[in-house]
């Protein structure tokens, strides 16, 4: 486990929000070329090659995300203690940049949360 697999919980997540949120726009796309009266059996074979393009991918983006989440909340939950797990689950898992909102989560100064994260980091494999 690296701070770049940890940063990468947050962007995988939007990644595949995002991949979602395109497959939606192609299937309607499909379901406009199916039910057009100027439907063209082209456009619609290119609209079909697409959607089966981007939902393999989507596939392997999830199960390689599935892969990155488990590790990165396996590691989480092997922290010592609750102060280190919230720290760390709120930056990287949940996106808090705000320090003052962390350390106000674990009722502790900004400092002494960032000496928490510091250790926590310290702990990667």
């Amino acid at each position: 486990m690296t701070k770049e697999q940890l940063k990468g919980y947050r962007d995988r997540a939007v990644e595949l929000a995002r991949h979602a949120s395109r497959i939606t726009e192609i299937s309607h796309e499909i379901n406009y070329h199916l039910h057009s009266e100027a439907a063209n059996d082209d456009a619609l074979i290119y609209t079909l090659s697409q959607l089966s393009e981007l939902r393999e991918h989507h596939r392997e983006q999830m199960r390689q995300c599935n892969i990155d989440m488990r590790m990165v909340e396996n590691f989480i939950d092997s922290l010592p203690t609750e102060a280190m797990r919230t720290v760390v689950s709120m930056r990287y898992m949940d996106g808090v940049k705000n320090w003052q909102l962390v350390a106000d989560a674990i009722r502790m100064s900004v400092r002494q949360t960032q000496r928490i994260h510091g250790y926590a980091l310290t702990l990667l494999e």
